[in-house]
């Protein structure tokens, strides 16, 4: 099954870690609205591989913050270039 949706993020935005269900929890706006994103385990995944989907999912946004890390040294190189 696949599914794709965009969320645009404010600056209070969220994850929460849902123990009762290892979920996820991503809230785009800091809170609850309803454009939400939860990634739930299917009901009989094994918890090692949870912990793989997760330890997956963590060097992805890993990667994303990383990513944006460079561009913000970057911009700062840049702006310090230009005084």
């Amino acid at each position: 099954m696949t599914h794709m949706l965009t969320s645009f993020m404010t600056p209070d935005a969220t994850a929460i870690y849902a123990a009762r269900h290892h979920a996820l929890c991503l809230h785009p706006e800091g809170r609850y609205t309803g454009l939400d994103i939860t990634l739930l385990p299917q009901g009989d995944m094994p918890l090692d591989a949870q912990l793989a989907v997760a330890e997956r999912i963590l060097a992805g946004v890993q990667q994303w913050r990383d990513g944006i890390a460079a561009a913000v040294e970057q911009a700062g190189t840049a702006e310090d270039g230009a005084e």
